[in-house]
């Protein structure tokens, strides 16, 4: 941004530049789904799901191209340490995505990503005393209400303002059926926009990645 100061009469143009901040918008925390006959891979529709949250955060903030709107374990590359990058991400972004389902809550390995992001909520609000909630969970498939652990239970988050045929059929139902495309569109646009308000809003601190062979699970 130009800034105009006055110097004895006379103005000068500076440029007033703030710090940029090229963290991942979003982790995208989901449990693997077993293959099965086929030769299907069955965890393509996430990865759909993940790209299309990716380009419309990119369209709602000023993320310069090459930057990561978000982050998914796909993108770990062959032969980097997998609990290294995995930690370092979470010690990072800024808004922890958990995709909800039963197998979700029947994976340690998303209890642990879980845990590695709500220390640095704790840590947030000890030393700044403010709220650090930067958790906004996703319905993949419908869990019911008592069903849910109670880091899970204890999120304050309506999912009906993101429409009533997602709640009854999660994300996966709304992408698997064309009929439902509509549906599937108004959902990942307004869990994107809640992604980028939320990012905004708490400004979560960065943190000391976890080592996953220690981490316990939420």
């Amino acid at each position: 941004m130009r800034v105009l100061t006055q110097d004895g009469g006379r103005v000068h143009a500076s440029t007033q530049q703030r710090a940029a901040d090229h963290r991942p918008y979003f982790f995208l925390s989901y449990a693997h789904t077993p293959g099965y006959g086929g030769g299907t891979d069955p965890d393509m529709w996430v990865e759909r799901l993940f790209q299309d949250l990716c380009g419309h955060v990119m369209a709602m903030t000023d993320l310069p191209a090459g930057a990561s709107a978000g982050f998914m374990d796909r993108e770990i590359r062959s032969g980097e340490g997998w609990s290294e990058r995995l930690g370092s991400v979470l010690a990072t972004c800024r808004v922890f995505v958990p995709l909800f389902s039963p197998r979700y809550f029947a994976s340690e390995m998303c209890g642990k990503e879980w845990h590695a992001f709500e220390q640095r909520a704790i840590h947030h609000r000890a030393r700044s005393n403010q709220s650090a909630e930067a958790i906004v969970p996703a319905l993949w498939v419908p869990v019911p209400p008592n069903q849910l652990p109670g880091s899970a239970e204890r999120l304050q988050f309506n999912h009906r303002d993101f429409g009533e045929r997602y709640v009854s059929d999660g994300l996966y139902g709304l992408i698997k059926l064309r009929l439902f495309a509509q549906e599937y569109e108004r959902a990942v646009y307004e869990l994107a926009k809640r992604i980028v308000s939320v990012a905004d809003t708490v400004q979560i601190d960065t943190g000391r990645p976890v080592d996953y062979r220690l981490a316990p699970s939420a």
